[in-house]
């Protein structure tokens, strides 16, 4: 009966144990997918791409009608450097009367 108790005890331990180890999901910035927003050129306005995505990481100091949009996405485990899947630098331009007019993935 003893030996039950221990042997119950140690998986429940055990249990825990590798859940600890278990990958959290590792963002950084603010990754948009580009097929959340491609062909929507002409028709959104910021408001509308910033709704749907988030606000921009950064904006052109040069040119207020251009934003970029940088982020990875992977997962972390416990004790190790985060492993990156995805990553993406999207430049999105805006006419003069702020629609959407270009998008542009950049490598």
């Amino acid at each position: 009966m003893n030996l039950k108790k221990t042997s119950n005890f140690m998986l429940v331990v055990l249990t825990f144990a590798l859940l600890g180890c278990a990958a959290d999901p590792y963002n950084r910035g603010n990754y948009v997918d580009i097929s959340e927003i491609k062909g929507k050129e002409g028709s959104w306005t910021r408001k509308d791409v910033e709704q749907t995505v988030g606000s921009p990481s950064f904006a052109d100091p040069q040119n207020s009608n251009v934003v970029y949009y940088v982020g990875a996405q992977g997962h972390k485990y416990p004790f190790v450097s985060p492993t990156i899947h995805k990553a993406a630098t999207l430049q999105l331009e805006y006419d003069a009367q702020g629609k959407l007019k270009k998008i542009t993935a950049i490598e």
